[in-house]
C-alpha cells in the first residue's frame, strides 16, 4: 500500500468516485439554500481551521519522530565504528 501505483490509485478513483458520492447524497438529504448558506458560512470554516490544526500537529510530531530516528542511528553507526 506505500508504493506509488497503489497511492496514485487510490487518488484517481477518488478523484473519479467524488461526484458519483455526492450525486448519491444529493439524492437522499435534501438542504435548503438557507441551510445550505449556514452550514457553508458558519460551520465549514471551523472545520477547515480544526483540520489545519490537526495536520499541522501531526507533521510536528512525524518530523520530532524522524529526528529521533537519525540521531539513534547516528548514534548506533558511531557505536559500530568503535
Amino acid at each position: 500500500w506505500v508504493t506509488t501505483p497503489f497511492s496514485v490509485g487510490v487518488f484517481v478513483s477518488a478523484f473519479f468516485a467524488f461526484p458519483h458520492l455526492c450525486a448519491i447524497l444529493n439524492a437522499l438529504v435534501e438542504v435548503s439554500a438557507d441551510e445550505f448558506d449556514i452550514i457553508n458560512e458558519q460551520f465549514t470554516p471551523g472545520i477547515g481551521i480544526l483540520y489545519g490544526t490537526f495536520v499541522a500537529l501531526t507533521l510536528d510530531i512525524l518530523y520530532e519522530r524522524q529526528g529521533k530516528v537519525q540521531e539513534n542511528a547516528s548514534v548506533e553507526a558511531a557505536l559500530l565504528s568503535q
